[in-house]
């Protein structure tokens, strides 16, 4: 197909589909599936070196890799008993954000729940007492 006509048939096909919402400006983004939020947590890989950081820090970090230009993956520390004093270490690693933040859960004693476009630490349950 030439591309005279491959333009003709995209100008046709844009103009019968009408307005595009704002929402759809990107297309499908990591937001919008299981499958496409996985394939963004574990298809980068970053340096990453905190040696002694707040959980706060890191994560701010880790929102802004994984979340670039405002469209991506938001990380919800919110779950977890107070996130601001909690400090995390993570060096000389070359990590993907799934990675990331499986080592980080298990510095902050939780599990990762992920949804379309977000991954949250949820504390893990304190065994009960025999």
């Amino acid at each position: 197909m030439n591309l005279r006509l491959l333009r003709l048939l995209l100008a046709i096909t844009l103009t019968m589909a009408g307005p595009t919402p704002a929402s759809d400006i990107i297309g499908d983004g990591p937001h919008a599936s299981i499958s496409s939020t996985v394939a963004h947590i574990t298809g980068t890989t970053r340096a990453i070196d905190f040696p002694d950081a707040s959980l706060r820090e890191t994560i701010a970090f880790l929102n802004r890799w994984g979340n670039p230009g405002g469209f991506g993956i938001r990380i919800d520390v919110s779950q977890l008993p107070s996130p601001a004093t909690i400090r995390v270490k993570l060096v000389d690693k070359k990590l993907s954000l799934l990675q990331a933040a499986a080592e980080l859960a298990a510095q902050t004693n939780s599990n990762l729940q992920i949804e379309p476009g977000k991954i949250s630490f949820i504390p893990r349950p304190k065994p009960a007492a025999k």
